[in-house]
């Protein structure tokens, strides 16, 4: 499976770009205003953050009365409380919901198959907080888990009687295949249960959950910024 395109709404700079919407507050240090400003000039991202910021902050007022009323049949927040939203809802799916498993792939792996629920096939997940899940074996007494680095050598093993077990920090290396075995041993052929998955920061945990969401998230999260990117046009003219 092909990596997707990176978007060109990317922070170029997401130290910086998390603290844009200081932008707004007025005591802000002059040092810290001028570096804010500058990463805006930039960073696409950041302004289209801006830009959304301040058109929902001018209709939030718009509708309270501060500044003038509304017009009798107007609906002047419409579209831009529908793109933020939107955006939230893509964000909350793709944080919840698993992202679609990059590489390859079991041939004629069924629903009734034994398999590796959690991490997905080429998942980044954040190191220390590993978490390996996969559907009952009947007839399994136990399970036999073990970690190794991408040369194949032994990192870490491990036994459960549930279908789900938490890896040490020292297990994963950043690049970690995970292989998942019952006992007896007879019952599924080696190899079955297994996945892939890379360990990284917070950012690109959630850069590639949000690369790799599924339609559904994805789809919000374009509509809403094509309703941000409308209101803004709308206010413009």
């Amino acid at each position: 499976m092909q990596e997707h395109q990176e978007s060109g709404l990317e922070c170029v700079d997401p130290v910086v770009g998390e603290r844009i919407l200081d932008l707004s507050a007025p005591a802000l240090d002059s040092a810290e205003r001028t570096l804010l400003e500058a990463h805006a000039d930039v960073c696409a991202a950041c302004r289209l953050t801006l830009d959304l910021h301040q058109e929902l902050r001018s209709r939030a007022r718009s509708e309270s009365g501060t500044t003038g009323g509304r017009r009798p049949g107007s609906r002047p927040g419409a579209t831009g409380w529908a793109a933020v939203a939107a955006l939230a809802a893509g964000l909350a799916l793709a944080a919840i919901l698993p992202p679609r498993p990059v590489g390859p792939r079991i041939d004629g792996r069924g629903d009734d198959t034994p398999q590796v629920l959690r991490p997905v096939e080429g998942e980044v997940v954040s190191a220390g907080d590993v978490a390996v899940r996969w559907t009952p074996v009947p007839g399994a007494d136990r399970y036999r888990v073990r970690a190794t680095d991408p040369e194949g050598a032994t990192t870490w093993t491990g036994t459960t009687v549930a279908t789900d077990i938490r890896l040490p920090a020292e297990a994963s290396s950043h690049e970690t295949r995970i292989l998942v075995t019952a006992e007896p041993q007879d019952i599924i052929p080696p190899g079955v249960m297994s996945v892939s998955y890379r360990t990284g920061g917070a950012w690109d945990v959630l850069r590639h959950r949000l690369l790799h969401s599924g339609a559904l998230p994805q789809a919000l999260g374009l509509g809403g910024v094509l309703l941000g990117l409308a209101a803004i046009l709308r206010r413009r003219d």
